[in-house]
């Protein structure tokens, strides 16, 4: 075998072993990939039930919130329907207080600042006792508003 022969036939020996390589390492990365896919959908599922159960615990702490912030928002609505310039009415959160007063019950405070007949800005107190009913709805018991 002449010279130039030797060196061909030993470049596709070197070749060939980097294809190997090129493909054996191919094969490695692929198997470490799909190891941690499967690996953290594991870890994922193992953690569920304890994941679903602090989610049920935070939604039944955080319930009365919720419902107190109900109160004050559709207290809001019933005031408006009150007022002469509905659309001018500003509610500032920091005048607001809502407090349960009974079993799916509650009264709410605060004040309004809404455009009067005239057009002047007056600033309003009221006081609103709701209560929820059937359906996530709410009735209005009896509602104050004072200038």
């Amino acid at each position: 075998m002449s010279e130039d022969e030797e060196r061909k036939k030993l470049a596709k020996e070197i070749v060939n072993a980097q294809k190997e390589k090129e493909a054996k390492d191919m094969g490695i990365g692929c198997l470490v990939i799909i190891g941690l896919i499967f690996g953290g959908y594991l870890w994922y599922a193992s953690g569920s039930e304890e994941r679903e159960a602090k989610r049920l615990e935070r939604a039944e702490r955080d319930a009365p919130r919720r419902e107190l912030s109900e109160a004050r928002v559709m207290c809001r609505q019933f005031v408006e329907r009150q007022l002469r310039a509905p659309s001018t009415a500003r509610f500032p959160a920091t005048e607001q207080r809502a407090i349960r007063t009974a079993q799916n019950e509650f009264r709410v405070t605060g004040v309004v600042d809404a455009q009067n007949a005239f057009g002047a800005m007056i600033r309003n107190v009221y006081s609103c006792d709701i209560e929820r009913i059937e359906g996530g709805r709410w009735r209005l018991k009896d509602l104050e508003i004072v200038q």
